[in-house]
């Protein structure tokens, strides 16, 4: 499932990530980070996954969700080098994350608060955009506990400096209902996405970006839970907020529908779900290019929900410009290209062609003797 929404500080940590995709059996693959989710001034994003790859069995956790937490990390003009200092080290985290160095991002958030902290006061906002921003590194690295009392802490700060009423509420309960929900504890996640919606109702904000993001999480929740036609519903409605803000062909846009056609692959709607993802994926490409990694990760949830349709030929060609997209980014001898090659091998063989079967089952294997090349470009 994607959690799309970005504990990066989108522009921060690179993807949204994860695109879910479901294949034969009911068994979905996600690649981390959210996958089609893209960068937003002041958004900051939690990654839907810490693997690279991984399948999950069963059909509820197809759904890409966009998780989308935010809260910013607001780079000010002025010339006072105190608040570089603190602005430093975030910088330095975003680059450690981009090079897979969690370990390291993480030393620098604590010391981005350190100085925020020495500098301006525990109660100051850029101590909260500092806490927000190790909160969702700890997230992204499966480490709940301290990234939920960051959070939580980052809340309260804001609630004290700028009132009950700022909109930067919004993604700030967005971000604790993503840690909560990532822990299965729906019914805290719920309250804290609720939270956040009820916001919105009583002030009709302007800027409905990052309300249309946490209505994606809820209905993750929602479809998560068994509730399939709300979820429906709210990515719906989330998709109108989107298309009307950021426009038609957004990569926003294209997030929600991904989402869409996962639910209604858990309805076994599987006509529906294809024409959706399809839908989703011409968008991305004229979102963000024909060429990048996460068409790669929408076209392979695309295939994956032709041959659940009974497809397999047009899955197969699908599958094949994957194959072309992961080869162009990660390289002929990556191990995301040999993962391609067996599902193509799997399908050559549904379809009778052996002999093609037998040829990229051999090529996939001499790349796993190979061994694992270098980490793919980021998305």
């Amino acid at each position: 499932m994607i959690f799309t929404k970005r504990l990066e500080p989108q522009s921060m940590f690179a993807p949204a990530g994860s695109a879910r995709t479901a294949g034969e059996g009911g068994k979905t693959s996600c690649t981390a980070s959210e996958v089609i989710s893209g960068c937003c001034e002041d958004h900051a994003t939690i990654s839907s996954r810490n693997e690279k790859t991984f399948n999950v069995s069963g059909t509820k956790g197809l759904l890409a969700a966009v998780l989308l937490a935010s809260v910013g990390l607001w780079v000010c003009s002025s010339a006072l080098g105190a608040e570089d200092t603190w602005e430093d080290y975030l910088r330095k985290a975003k680059v450690s994350y981009k090079q897979h160095k969690l370990d390291q991002a993480i030393s620098e958030g604590r010391k981005a608060i350190a100085s925020a902290e020495e500098k301006f006061g525990p109660d100051d906002i850029r101590v909260a955009k500092a806490c927000t921003v190790l909160g969702q590194l700890y997230a992204n690295g499966g480490r709940f506990k301290p990234a939920e009392e960051l959070l939580t802490k980052a809340l309260s700060i804001r609630l004290k400096a700028l009132g009950p009423e700022d909109p930067s509420l919004i993604p700030a309960l967005g971000n604790l209902g993503i840690v909560y929900h990532k822990q299965k504890n729906f019914t805290e996640a719920e309250k804290y996405y609720s939270r956040a919606l009820d916001f919105d109702a009583k002030q009709r904000l302007k800027n409905r970006l990052p309300v249309a993001e946490v209505m994606n999480n809820l209905a993750v929740l929602l479809a998560d839970t068994g509730d399939l036609d709300k979820a429906e519903t709210l990515t719906q409605r989330a998709i109108a907020v989107q298309e009307k803000v950021a426009g038609p062909n957004s990569r926003a846009v294209a997030t929600s529908l991904n989402n869409l056609a996962s639910i209604h692959l858990q309805q076994k709607r599987f006509d529906t779900a294809v024409a959706v993802q399809q839908m989703a994926l011409d968008t991305l490409k004229e979102a963000v290019g024909p060429e990048k990694p996460v068409v790669a990760a929408v076209a392979r949830n695309l295939a994956n929900m032709q041959i659940a349709a009974g497809r397999r030929s047009d899955a197969l060609k699908t599958y094949q410009e994957v194959l072309t997209l992961v080869e162009k980014n990660f390289g002929p001898r990556h191990l995301e290209t040999a993962n391609v090659l067996i599902e193509l091998a799997r399908l050559e063989d549904k379809l009778g062609n052996k002999k093609a079967a037998k040829d990229y089952v051999k090529r996939a294997r001499d790349i796993r003797t190979f061994g694992k090349p270098p980490q793919g470009p980021s998305r």
